[in-house]
């Protein structure tokens, strides 16, 4: 088909945009230099642009990055950077916007970061940022508003404060902005540091609760019918400075407990309810408790499923508790431990019926998976001797941390140490086996290497000491090994093949005089060559028997 000349026109003037196009775009990425031995690190920007986006491949703007451009005028930065070097926008007199885009994980706007940026106009503070370093904004003479992050992630619709998590702020970090007015929080180290600070314009602001969490989970109540005691349901805030004055409490089922308008419970009869404290000027803001009231009775209890233990009208089993001579844990909220429990440096197991372990333990049942715990319950690892017998457990942590060694060869400290399927330590000298694998065990440990033994040659593996079968290659040479590890001499089939190996049990190739009778063994793979053969541009025959006849 024939293209008409004004659609051959628009077809290269497309062309020629998208070759601009792409020579814009190699030449914007060329201007932003990586470090030259860890790419994600931005060392230098050397374009001239006005609005600069800084490429989602780098995780660190350098020190002294863009110290001096004097042409950016707006900066865009992805979240995929996490930090920021000192002095990386210092001297930018041009810049007056920065945008931070996606979820920003900045932690640190380091020292000088922005000084002497004399057009920038206004900065948000992420979420994400903690500390503000010393003369950080120093110089910004045109800057007006010091904000936080959006206020859909803030929380609040009305006001842009700093984020709460900003606790340090360095020495001059607002220093010489006469115009700049900072945003924050009623009580955060940002409102105690601009009070230190009067010459820099503030507003400050309620303090708005990210996130709430009760500091018991489920909450538990002992109901005493002669003397039922209240109990403040205590929880903490996020930002924690925020006061807890602000925050209102509901109950599910009163009958069970009441709650007063400062979270103080009142429980009416045993039973089980949902608490729910709140936000009160934010009710997407709000935490839900289980609430459990034990009943008088000084004994076990279970409720929801759960476990627990009065040990008197006023106070329930928390910590590690002895009942009728057997060692429970219980969690702060009450309820009986069970599984694998870390405490005071020692790991423990706790049976379902909440009992503490000791002695063996198979776990899971029916596995090949042995632990031991001592007389304390702790769990035992590294070397342990019980009835004259020594067992090792994994010192390493991890899924196997505790763990008895078992069934074969291990190494221990530089070491290498045989143990049983009981997981015995093997210590006689002769051949032992551990699952299906032979080892021979020496005065001196694990016997490694070649061994003669009851007028046989056999090799252990140089790295395991496990007895090994068939071919070896041992310095350059072939072996054979029987299926009992005895070393092969003279003739031996192996498969459909015939192979010689000489006394000292090395397999031979080439021409091989045997008795009256010459032969040739392949010098690929030393098998034995029958019917008719060239070696060396002559033809041989040789017998099925392998021997030369012609």
């Amino acid at each position: 088909m024939k293209m008409r000349k004004s659609q051959v026109f628009v077809l290269v003037g497309l062309l020629v945009l998208l070759a601009c196009a792409l020579v814009v775009t190699a030449s914007a990425s060329s201007s932003f230099i990586p470090n030259p031995t860890d790419s994600t690190i931005l060392v230098r920007y050397e374009g001239d642009d006005a609005d600069v986006t800084i490429p989602n491949t780098f995780r660190t703007i350098g020190a002294q990055a863009f110290i001096g451009n004097t042409n950016i005028v707006t900066v865009t930065i992805p979240d995929s950077i996490t930090s920021m070097g000192a002095d990386a926008f210092n001297g930018c007199t041009s810049l007056q916007e920065v945008y931070f885009t996606g979820t920003p994980k900045l932690e640190l706007v380091p020292a000088r970061a922005f000084k002497n940026a004399a057009s920038l106009r206004w900065i948000m503070i992420p979420k994400s940022v903690t500390t503000i370093g010393t003369e950080a904004f120093y110089g910004c003479v045109n800057l007006i508003d010091v904000m936080g992050p959006d206020p859909a992630i803030q929380g609040s619709f009305t006001f842009y404060p700093v984020s709460a998590y900003v606790t340090s702020i360095g020495t001059n970090a607002f220093g010489n902005c006469p115009k700049a007015v900072v945003q924050c929080f009623k009580g955060s180290a940002m409102e105690t540091y601009l009070n230190d600070n009067p010459s820099i314009q503030k507003t400050v602001v309620d303090p708005i609760i990210y996130s709430i969490k009760a500091t018991r989970k489920p909450f538990a109540i002992i109901w005493d019918p002669t003397n039922s005691a209240q109990v403040q349901l205590t929880v903490t805030v996020d930002p924690s400075f925020v006061s807890t004055d602000i925050l209102g409490y509901s109950t599910g089922d009163q009958s069970i407990m009441k709650i007063s308008e400062t979270g103080l419970m009142t429980p009416v009869k045993p039973g089980t309810c949902m608490a729910t404290v709140y936000e009160q000027k934010n009710l997407s803001v709000y935490d839900e408790v289980p609430i459990v009231v034990l009943d008088d009775r000084l004994t076990w209890q279970q409720w929801n499923g759960d476990w627990f233990y009065c040990k008197s009208r006023t106070e329930f089993a928390i910590g590690w508790q002895k009942i009728g001579g057997v060692w429970y844990h219980f969690k702060d909220s009450g309820v009986m431990d069970t599984g694998w429990l870390y405490d005071g440096g020692s790991w423990y197991y706790l049976h379902p019926s909440g009992a503490m372990a000791t002695g063996w333990l198979n776990l899971p049942a029916g596995s090949n998976t042995w632990y031991y715990f001592n007389a304390g319950g702790a769990l035992v690892t590294g070397w342990l001797k019980l009835n004259n017998q020594w067992f090792y457990f994994e010192t390493a942590t991890g899924a196997t941390y505790g763990q008895m060694y078992y069934g074969g060869t291990y190494n221990i400290n530089g070491t290498n140490y045989m143990f049983d399927n009981n997981g015995h330590l093997l210590t006689n000298s002769g051949w032992q086996q551990a699952g299906s694998t032979w080892y021979y065990y020496s005065g001196n440990g694990l016997y490694k290497g070649w061994l003669y033994w009851g007028k046989n040659w056999y090799f252990l593996s140089t790295d395991t000491g496990a007895m090994v079968t068939g071919w070896l290659n041992d310095g350059g040479k072939w072996y054979y090994l029987y299926g009992s590890g005895a070393m092969a001499t003279g003739w031996v089939k192996i498969g459909n093949d015939w192979f010689y190996f000489n006394a000292s049990g090395a397999m031979v190739t080439g021409w091989l005089k045997d008795g009256a009778y010459w032969y040739y063994l392949r010098p690929e793979d030393g098998s034995m060559v029958t019917g008719t053969y060239t070696i060396d541009g002559v033809t041989y025959g040789f017998a099925a028997s392998g021997v030369w006849i012609w």
